[in-house]
């Protein structure tokens, strides 16, 4: 893959890519939230906020709404990236301790991402707290307190917000008051989002599992334990099957389709780094980015790929650039596509669009 036009910021590009119309929306760690025309290939505008922007836009009818490293909950209008409101979200001050060669082995490098809901926003903050956010007003609804950072995107059904908590626990909570409805113990950190396929929410772990929950009451249906002791970061895609999804992993590096109802794996392709990244469908294909590292003991390198949703069969690839810095680089934010073309968020700082 060679690509056909790219949009360069000032520094790496984590978040994905959302698409409203023909404008790209996404943000990047200069600080700016961005909006491109991909018909005349121009910056329609850029928001400067204090702080890297590391989730991906909610996108509402004439408003969207991201959070930045400085603290707060951005509402923008699409058209003009006029402020609306901004609520702070009280971990500005939550320091980082980023992918490193040594101790504390922390990998805190994704930020949780808005839902909006029935006019609701649900997000997750680094001070420990889930909040609900009336989506006109910014003002806060409830907030639920848990014991760690939370980086998962929350999944929503018309009952309850789920989302898993760098406490070790996957949470259930009422969606209108906030209260707890069920808990879910795991042995390590949850940065993973949830994903509700049917009546199972799927969702992984740093304890090397996989997990499909009943939706419920919180009860283990399956797990999928990865025998080299991979970290489960990625966040599950539903497949066009009914019941099924597509996932990565971390050090067994792979991208890995599984039955939803069983936990069994349908089939694997190797992918040449971490999978961290949450795969794409589009068609019958299914697109995955992968992060590299310097001097990891697994050989993890930057890559982005295309498979074949059906049998995993590799479609198209292309090689990410360099960066300097313990992450060599790579995609960790899921790419769109419009226009027959896809666009691909880069750590290197680039956008990059990609016939298909």
């Amino acid at each position: 893959m060679q690509p056909t036009w790219s949009f360069k910021t000032q520094a790496s590009i984590w978040s994905s890519i959302k698409i409203d119309n023909n404008i790209a929306y996404f943000g990047s760690d200069d600080g700016n939230f961005y909006a491109v025309d991909l018909l005349n290939k121009q910056p329609l505008w850029h928001y400067k906020t204090n702080g890297k922007i590391r989730s991906t836009a909610a996108i509402g009818l004439e408003t969207l709404y991201f959070s930045s490293e400085d603290g707060y909950l951005y509402a923008l209008q699409k058209s003009s990236g006029t402020l609306v409101w901004k609520t702070s979200l009280n971990d500005g001050d939550v320091p980082r301790i980023e992918p490193a060669k040594e101790a504390p082995y922390r990998y805190d490098y994704a930020k949780s991402s808005p839902i909006i809901f029935d006019n609701t926003i649900y997000i997750g903050s680094g001070d420990q707290h889930l909040y609900s956010v009336d989506q006109n007003t910014g003002l806060v609804n409830w907030k639920f307190e848990t014991r760690g950072i939370i980086r998962s995107t929350p999944a929503v059904n018309s009952s309850s917000v789920f989302f898993g908590s760098f406490d070790n626990t996957v949470y259930a909570v009422d969606r209108l008051s906030g209260q707890e409805q069920w808990k879910f113990p795991t042995y390590n950190v949850v940065p993973s989002s949830p994903v509700i396929i049917g009546d199972i929410l799927v969702i992984g772990s740093r304890d090397t599992y996989l997990y499909g929950l009943n939706l419920s009451n919180g009860d283990e249906v399956w797990n999928y334990r990865f025998i080299d002791r991979s970290w489960v970061e990625s966040t599950a895609t539903p497949a066009k099957e009914e019941k099924a999804f597509f996932i990565g992993s971390s050090d067994s590096k792979k991208l890995l389709k599984f039955n939803a109802e069983t936990g069994k794996e349908i089939w694997s392709s190797a992918t040449p780094g971490w999978t961290w990244a949450r795969p794409y469908l589009h068609g019958d294909e299914v697109y995955i980015g992968t992060t590299g590292a310097r001097g990891y003991w697994n050989n993890v390198e930057p890559g982005f790929m295309g498979v074949s949703s059906d049998k995993g069969l590799l479609i198209r690839q292309y090689q990410p650039n360099l960066i300097s810095g313990y992450v060599s680089g790579g995609v960790f934010g899921s790419p769109a596509v419009y226009n027959n073309h896809i666009y691909v968020p880069d750590l290197d700082g680039s956008l990059y669009e990609f016939a298909l």
